[in-house]
């Protein structure tokens, strides 16, 4: 469950985002869990094929995160607010590239 972002449009656009992002990485994690071979099959190289565009699937999500954190502090005008939106994305921040990506603002 995402928290309540301010603002009618702007939140709304904000939580969109997000939620646009949790459905691609879930799909990403169905992809693996659909696998159809025995991942721990040491002869064949398909997982590692597999998990690294896994993994570079998830990178350019952090990149698409980073975007939607720096779209929502675009128009911020207020230190309350802003202090309300890092609060937001710290707690949603989960891997070290998002958590310094929040960290910097």
């Amino acid at each position: 469950r995402l928290p309540h972002f301010g603002g009618s449009r702007r939140g709304h656009e904000i939580t969109k985002a997000l939620v646009d992002i949790r459905s691609q990485f879930d799909g990403y994690v169905n992809k693996l869990h659909a696998l159809e071979y025995n991942i721990f099959d040491v002869k064949t190289s398909l997982w590692h094929e597999d998990f690294n565009t896994f993994k570079h699937a998830v990178k350019d999500l952090e990149v698409v995160y980073a975007n939607v954190l720096n779209a929502a502090f675009e128009n911020v005008t207020q230190v309350s607010e802003a202090i309300s939106l890092l609060e937001i994305f710290n707690e949603l921040a989960k891997r070290d590239a998002v958590i310094r990506c929040v960290e910097k603002k």
